[in-house]
Order: C-alpha cells, then sequence, then structure tokens
C-alpha cells in the first residue's frame, strides 16, 4: 500500500516535466506491426532476473536534482535492480574534461557531475548501473547541416574516418535533421570508441557497460576510401553497389558483419583494461532487421565478446523475434536480454514481459524511463509486483 500511495504521489509531477520535443533517433525502435496474440495477465515471480531501464538523455536534460531523484525511487520502488545512463549522444559526453569530446552545452550549468549524481543515488537505492553511450558510431547530430559546419569533435579532428553512402553522401538525413557517423569498418574508428568508453568506465564506479548502434548507418553505408580499399584487399572485389542478393552483395554483407565483431573485440579488451570487473552487453536490431544495418551481433556472441545481447522486440508480439533470437543464440536464453518498449500500452508491455519469461531469458531492458512512468501502476500489480535480483555481476567500487 506505501508502494502504491508513493507511486501515485509521484506520477503527475513527473509525467508533467517530461520533455515536450523529444528527439527521436533513428535505431530506437524498428517499424511496430499490430498483433493480435492474446494479452497475458497472469504472471510468475522468478527471483532472479535482469529489470533495467534505459535512463536517455531526455531523462536527465531540464529536470532538478529532486524531480531526478523522485525518478530513481519510481524505478526502484517498481522494482527494476538495472539502470542504464546515457553516457555520449549528439557528439557529446555529459561531463566536464573528456579527452575526446565536449561536454554537452546544456548540462555545462550543472551545480556537480550529473552523472556522478545519478550513480551514487542509484546505488543508494539498490540499483544496479551501467553506462549506455548510446550513439555509438555515430559521432555529431544536427537539426541542419547547411546551417552547422561542424560535424562533431571525432570527425571534425578525423575527417578520414567520416562513413559515406553509396551516392558518396557523408550524412544520414532524417526528419528530424542530419546524423554523421565514424566508417564502422576502420580500426581507427574502433579505437576512438574503445577510448571513449574506457575513459567513462574508469571515471564512474559502474558495474556495467551498454554497448548501442555498433552497427552501419543504413545498408548503403560505407563506401569510403578505407573501405574501397581494404574491401578489395580482402575479397578481390571493387567495392560498388551490388545488386540485391547477388553473391557480391553477400560478400559485402559478411566483410562488414566481419568488421562490427573486430570494433567489439576492441572495445571488449579496452574497457576490461581498466575494469576487468564490469559486465558487457549491447542493445541490437532484431534478427529480420539485423542485416540491413551489418550488424553482426550473432558473432559477437559465438566469439564470447558479450556476457548477454538485448535484441530489439519493441513491437506488440516479440514471440517471433524471441524464437528467431534463440537461434541465433544456438538456444542460450541465459544469454538473451528481450529489449521492450514502454511507449506501447501497459498491457501489450506487461504481457510481453511475461512472454519473456516463458522463454527461460536473462531478463528485460525497457525502452525508456519517461514512458515508464506511464505504467508504474501496470508494473507494480503485475509482472514487478515481486523484487528480482539481477543474474549480471553487480560489484563496483563503490557500490552497496
Amino acid at each position: 500500500m506505501i508502494k502504491l500511495t508513493l507511486t501515485i504521489l509521484l506520477l503527475p509531477t513527473l509525467l508533467l516535466a517530461q520533455s515536450k520535443d523529444r528527439t527521436q533517433e533513428p535505431g530506437y525502435a524498428e517499424s511496430q506491426s499490430k498483433s493480435s496474440t492474446e494479452l497475458l495477465t497472469t504472471f510468475t515471480h522468478p527471483t532472479s532476473e535482469v529489470r533495467g531501464v534505459w535512463f536517455a538523455r531526455d531523462d536527465m536534460e531540464g529536470f532538478s536534482r529532486d524531480q531526478l531523484l523522485q525518478k530513481l525511487d519510481a524505478l526502484h520502488h517498481a522494482n527494476f535492480n538495472t539502470i542504464m545512463l546515457d553516457s555520449w549522444f549528439q557528439g557529446y559526453v555529459p561531463y566536464a574534461g573528456s579527452a575526446f569530446v565536449p561536454q554537452y552545452p546544456k548540462f555545462a550549468s550543472q551545480p556537480d557531475d550529473l552523472l556522478s549524481f545519478l550513480i551514487k543515488e542509484s546505488h543508494a537505492r539498490g540499483l544496479r548501473v551501467e553506462l549506455w553511450p548510446s550513439y555509438g558510431f555515430y559521432g555529431y547530430f544536427t537539426k541542419d547541416r547547411t546551417k552547422d559546419p561542424s560535424k562533431g569533435a571525432l570527425l571534425d579532428a578525423h575527417p578520414d574516418l567520416i562513413a559515406v553512402d553509396s551516392d558518396g553522401n557523408n550524412f544520414l538525413h532524417r526528419t528530424v535533421g542530419d546524423f554523421y557517423s565514424l566508417c564502422p569498418s576502420n580500426p581507427k574508428s574502433h579505437q576512438l570508441l574503445a577510448q571513449l568508453y574506457a575513459e567513462q568506465v574508469q571515471r564512474y564506479p559502474v558495474q556495467g557497460l551498454c554497448l548501442d548502434r555498433i552497427r552501419y548507418p543504413e545498408e548503403n553505408f560505407c563506401f569510403c576510401n578505407y573501405c574501397k580499399t581494404h574491401f578489395k584487399q580482402d575479397t578481390g572485389l571493387d567495392l560498388k553497389p551490388f545488386p540485391a542478393g547477388s553473391r557480391e552483395a553477400k560478400t559485402f554483407l559478411d566483410w562488414r558483419r566481419q568488421q562490427t565483431a573486430k570494433a567489439v573485440a576492441t572495445i571488449r579488451a579496452a574497457v576490461l583494461k581498466v575494469r576487468p570487473d564490469l559486465t558487457l552487453t549491447a542493445y541490437v536490431l532484431n534478427p529480420m532487421d539485423m542485416d540491413t544495418k551489418a550488424q553482426g551481433w550473432d558473432l559477437w556472441m559465438k566469439q564470447g565478446l558479450l556476457d548477454a545481447i538485448s535484441v530489439s522486440m519493441y513491437g506488440p508480439d516479440p514471440e517471433p523475434t524471441i524464437s528467431r533470437a534463440l537461434q541465433l543464440l544456438d538456444n542460450h536464453p541465459e544469454k538473451l536480454i528481450c529489449a521492450l518498449n514502454a511507449e506501447l500500452p501497459a498491457p501489450n508491455y506487461t504481457s510481453n514481459i511475461q512472454r519473456a519469461r516463458n522463454h527461460h531469458t536473462l531478463g528485460q531492458y525497457t525502452w525508456y524511463t519517461a514512458p515508464v512512468l506511464k505504467s508504474l501502476d501496470a508494473l507494480e500489480n503485475g509482472p514487478y509486483s515481486q523484487p528480482a535480483t539481477s543474474p549480471l555481476k553487480s560489484t563496483s567500487p563503490d557500490s552497496p
């Protein structure tokens, strides 16, 4: 009763404070098809499972310290056990003093280090913390590239690393604006991200690192000079647009899949060198979409590069994705975290939690804090009515 009363008191304040102009960046959610699958309303209650929630830039920006504490209290009382804090976005990091990129300008006026504050308060509430560098290979976002000469600190310093599509464009255009990406094939790009991530996990006493956007921007990337030279060296083929379904197109896909595996291996080596106690996970596209961006996460898992993989299943029915993901994981459900979507109606979202449990997966990551706050009652009176500990490692220099 105390928990329910607290939720009711907190919810109006938190919902009214949500950002009204959240930038929906590409890659967060695949298209959502309707489903006639029956909604599940009876829930099991495992005592050990991952219950993570992404705490995005938009969940941090524009909120007072008291409002942020209210969010953490709400997540704690809803029996989440893991929080993933956005640590690399739009070409910036949340903190000052990075050796690689500038601090996000809107966080520069914060009275203290925002991530340190959130990590300390999360730990005080028994929440496991992972850093989540959400942009991955994406190096910069601008609402209008014609009015902004920058391509972000990384690409301004290393213009040879910019990803190029088959038409020669070095940006990805979306309705919200333009995105620039490092070339996912180039080992120098791998090293830059690895150094940035190592800086972060060495700086902050977190328990894990959740990778994101370790992939190509779109199917027709990358045709930069590095890719042209090295694809030719490795395969004997000249790099050019290949007919869909052709042998050459498959060779190009396989080559790019190998490059993303090399990137994850480089990042893993760098972060574990400074923090060997860390857990490594990654958010990835579902098996039906992964090849469109050459995200070879099945290779990453076969090579033992991650502790678990969080596969996107944001639509109303996760069953097809779970089944195909388990096939790619050689039927090891303990390696699969189901990435679910709280932007769905609450009955669909909570039903999908149980569907994930029915396959004995490791647990769930939920996109993202703001819509979770609208589903607190459904969670606390349904699948998260009982607490659960995370099966992932939870030690860190100052964790409880």
